[in-house]
């Protein structure tokens, strides 16, 4: 398409250099009988000033040509090594960086519950978070050996940099101790400061993960990170205990035993107490899933979860935890349960749709809970709105689960018929050491009443912590000092519990 313009000027050029020659020649014909000499150099000279200043420009645009083609080289290759929000070198940087060397120590940074700024707030302060945490960190490694990459979404890297450090690096214990320290530093100083944007003043908290000496560095910090996000850590530091667990959430191995504890009826429903602090006895259960493996481990949902979305067999496992609970609440009026679902569940008309017959179907007597993620996808408003008017006809009720653990939003909350918040865990398990999550633990108890929501305390591990959520007046108490999960026996009247491996 540039090619049919070109020659068109080249031709006119042509075309015009000929025109003029021919002229040249008319009056040279014509002035030759005439007394008065035609000097033809003369003549040509404006045709060769004309070409002359013809084969300048050309030579200018071709210099001036090569300067904007190496200068979008340059700009092409810095927007594929540089991420442009933050101007810290990208992923492929610190891949080129680990290949100078066969083992490399890695610490990845995430940020907590970053997806509920975007939705909350927008994505313009979603990205000025992500600039300012950049710049926090360039700060904070001044004067370390680490070197800042910015990793996908809201993942950033520091890498180790062996020469500078090479000291320590025989010693693999010594430079696990160090980098603990930083980072245990690291995450403090970004969970104390605070964010003034827009007005808005948000406050970050990040997670890590850390792999010391290692051959495969990026894929084992990212299992690290991981397993912290998932135990409610802080950090926590890879390791071939992790290795070995880790390989079972991404082989082919866990996903054929799920297919096996599907088929074998393993796939079991585990109970945790939950417990009423200004009365005696239990008050209510949670339902958990567990897979029993044919090798005789209980395996926990967060090592075969995420395989069984892939796999499409996770609403088979809803429909199975589901029946569990209903089957006993048809049978025990006394029983009150809560069972787990996702917006995924909500979203799949078919998984919707069998819950709403399975309960209008057998009307169960016992009360049934259902348990939403605070931090799930809740925008369908309409969708889950009618699922759960439809459920409340036949006396089910709705509890937000891991309220707190973001940015959490009253309003949505408000256009749901939300019976409990469950108070997530991460601001429980610490408050009587952290302040401001006792403050914010004390704040979520106090708005809840007023809005007339019952709040439930999870993680509460220890007499001290129960003893303080129940002086700061809140609902219920759930974790591992009133009771760990547990199979029960509910086809008595009298709970028996049955305690399996």
């Amino acid at each position: 398409m540039y090619k049919k313009p070109l020659l068109l000027r080249r031709s006119s050029i042509i075309f015009l250099i000929l025109l003029y020659l021919f002229i040249a020649l008319l009056i040279e014909q014509y002035y030759i009988h005439l007394p008065v000499k035609i000097n033809t150099a003369l003549l040509l000279t404006p045709l060769i000033i004309v070409l002359t200043i013809f084969w300048y420009i050309n030579s200018l645009k071709k210099v001036i040509l090569e300067h904007e083609v190496k200068k979008n080289l340059i700009e092409i290759r810095q927007a594929y090594i540089i991420d442009k929000l933050t101007g810290l070198p990208n992923r492929i940087q610190l891949q080129e960086a680990q290949k100078r060397f066969k083992n490399s120590s890695l610490i990845l940074i995430n940020i907590d519950r970053f997806k509920e700024i975007n939705e909350i707030y927008g994505t313009d302060t979603g990205d000025q978070v992500l600039h300012f945490v950049a710049q926090e960190l360039l700060n904070w490694a001044t004067d370390k050996p680490l070197k800042v990459y910015k990793g996908h979404a809201d993942e950033f890297a520091l890498l180790l940099d062996q020469e500078t450090h090479d000291e320590n690096l025989a010693d693999k214990v010594l430079t696990e101790n160090i980098i603990t320290h930083w980072v245990v530093d690291l995450l403090a100083q970004l969970r104390n400061k605070k964010i003034i944007i827009a007005e808005q003043t948000l406050q970050i908290t990040a997670s890590a993960g850390i792999v010391v000496d290692s051959s495969h560095p990026n894929t084992e910090a990212d299992r690290a990170l991981r397993k912290a996000k998932s135990e409610l850590k802080e950090f926590y530091i890879f390791n071939e205990t992790l290795s070995t667990e880790d390989n079972y959430l991404n082989n082919r191995k866990m996903l054929e035993q799920i297919k096996i504890a599907l088929a074998s009826d393993n796939i079991k429903t585990y109970f945790q107490p939950i417990s009423d602090p200004h009365e005696s006895g239990i008050s209510k259960y949670e339902s958990l899933v567990r897979l029993h493996a044919s090798d005789g481990q209980v395996i926990s949902p967060f090592f075969f979860i995420g395989i069984a979305r892939k796999a499409k067999l996770y609403s088979e496992l809803t429909r199975i935890m589901f029946d569990h609970v209903v089957d006993i609440l048809v049978q025990r009026a006394d029983l009150t349960i809560s069972i787990n679902i996702s917006f995924d569940d909500i979203a799949n008309k078919n998984t919707r749709d069998y819950i709403h017959m399975k309960i209008a179907a057998l009307k169960p007597k016992g009360k049934l809970i259902l348990e939403i993620l605070e931090s799930d996808e809740i925008d369908n408003f309409e969708t889950i709105q009618d699922f759960m008017v439809k459920l409340i006809r036949y006396d089910v009720e709705f509890a937000i689960d891991d309220f707190g653990s973001g940015f959490s939003n009253y309003a949505r909350l408000m256009r749901l018929p939300i019976r409990y918040l469950k108070i997530d865990g991460s601001l429980i398990k610490d408050m009587l050491e952290n302040d401001k999550h006792r403050i914010i633990v004390q704040s979520i108890i106090d708005s809840a009443k007023k809005l007339g929501y019952k709040t439930i305390a999870e993680f509460v591990e220890n007499k001290a912590l129960a003893k303080a959520l129940t002086e700061m007046d809140v609902d219920y108490l759930q974790g591992y000092f009133i009771g760990k999960p547990k199979v029960y026996d509910f086809s008595s009247a009298s709970t028996a519990i049955a305690e399996q491996a």
